[in-house]
């Protein structure tokens, strides 16, 4: 910043007019008009870059790691490929195995993750090993509960710090949950014991 007020202050004083005549005028003419159409705009344009690089975005925070939760949708898409399709509320990509992944995308950063698989349904164990790959690599698991609303599906509700550094300390971004706190339902939609899709969300709140 202190050389971007440094660039200030000397651009000021060289465009107050000259004042004198002569070759000295003359020289001190010349060397402005070539600070003025050359030097200073790249100086500008480089003094606009420090200031952007400063101020930092959540998008661009060097110490988050998540295979998912959290992640921008230009990280998301340089691993998973471009878009399927999307709505009002979720951008849909085909998985490798022809499921999908539904995500939500709120202040820039996914909140909420939804993986189907379709009519290929796979135990807990293998779905918690895929979700496991979608979320902040600081993950600490605080508990196993079952769903109010549907006693078959399992919920881990997990907490990580670095996920808190992803979106505002709005309530609505934790819903009946702490900054930091995800889950991961689980959901059996047939008889049988195995996951048809799971979904992560931010709070504890599934």
């Amino acid at each position: 910043m202190q050389q971007l007020q440094t660039f200030l202050v000397l651009s000021v004083t060289l465009a107050r007019p000259l004042g004198g005549q002569g070759a000295v005028s003359r020289g001190l003419l010349t060397l402005r008009n070539i600070l003025f159409t050359i030097i200073f705009p790249l100086a500008g344009a480089c003094a606009l870059v420090l200031v952007g690089c400063q101020s930092g975005s959540p998008d661009s925070s060097t110490n988050f790691s998540s295979g998912g939760l959290g992640l921008g949708r230009g990280q998301w898409e340089r691993v998973h490929g471009k878009a399927l399709s999307q709505d009002s509320a979720y951008v849909v990509y085909r998985t490798s195995d022809q499921g999908v992944f539904s995500l939500n995308f709120g202040h820039s950063n996914c909140f909420s993750l939804r993986r189907s698989y379709g009519s290929a349904s796979v135990p807990l164990d293998a779905a918690r090993n895929e979700s496991r790959d979608l979320i902040p690599t600081d993950s600490s698991l605080t508990r196993t509960y079952s769903s109010l609303t549907n006693s078959s599906t399992v919920v881990d509700l997990y907490h990580s710090e670095s996920l808190k550094t992803r979106f505002s300390d709005d309530p609505n971004n934790w819903r009946e949950g702490e900054p930091g706190d995800f889950t991961v339902a689980y959901y059996k939609w047939e008889n049988d014991d195995k996951v048809d899709e799971f979904v992560i969300r931010t709070g504890n709140n599934p």
